[in-house]
């Protein structure tokens, strides 16, 4: 379940609010600036932004602030909370992922033609109307791009994971890759950990399989 729900906000949040960024960013004139930071998170290791992310909302940290304005009740270990640590961690996976989809994003909008926006904007199309019916759809293959790669890193995260929470408190924020080690190498159940290892591999290769054809039917149309 934990899995699914890595899944499903990983592509609802990797599409829609660094393609919203990158449509902000390209239309400034700072394009350069705002790059360098959305992208800073991304250069960071997942362990090293678990390990931020745990001292910001630690009992010390952002909850202790809280508490100095009355709210006690907040003051608590948020990673301990079960399923609530569960989408901090998301929030914090989608922190580090989101100034590379933004750039993808950015570099798709700068190499979209001008005159299909040109012939649209001549027919009176207003801005909703020229996002949804002309940009949009040109940005297809940045899209596909975007969305193979946050399917492949949702099903393999690990890291921030084990050093945020270890898939506690009682296994209710490990994911697939989490139960793989935990099953193999802390309870020695080397048979479960590998049939989740061999589940993994194969939707990790179906992915990988249609990301490695969508980049080279692109190449082809380019070519021709």
């Amino acid at each position: 379940m934990n899995t699914i729900i890595w899944v499903v906000c990983s592509l609802l949040i990797s599409l829609v609010i660094p393609l919203l960024f990158a449509i902000l960013v390209s239309r400034s004139s700072w394009v350069t600036g705002f790059k360098n930071i959305f992208y800073f998170p991304t250069a960071l290791s997942a362990t090293v932004g678990g390990l931020i992310i745990s001292s910001m909302i630690s009992t010390y940290g952002l909850p202790q602030i809280f508490g100095l304005f009355g709210m006690d009740n907040l003051v608590r270990d948020w990673l301990a909370i079960p399923y609530v640590n569960t989408f901090i961690m998301i929030g914090m996976g989608m922190w580090q992922g989101i100034g590379l989809n933004m750039i993808l994003f950015i570099s798709g909008l700068n190499h979209i033609p001008a005159s299909p926006i040109e012939a649209a904007a001549m027919e009176g199309a207003g801005t909703v109307s020229m996002y949804t019916k002309v940009i949009f759809p040109l940005l297809k293959p940045t899209t596909i791009v975007v969305l193979l790669m946050s399917l492949v890193n949702s099903f393999k995260i690990f890291d921030s994971i084990w050093v945020m929470t270890k898939g506690g408190p009682y296994r209710t924020s490990e994911t697939l890759a989490l139960t793989m080690y935990q099953e193999s190498f802390i309870r020695n159940q080397f048979g479960v950990g590998s049939a989740v290892a061999v589940v993994l591999s194969m939707v990790i290769l179906v992915v990988a399989y249609f990301n490695l054809k969508n980049t080279f039917a692109d190449n082809n149309n380019l070519t021709a």
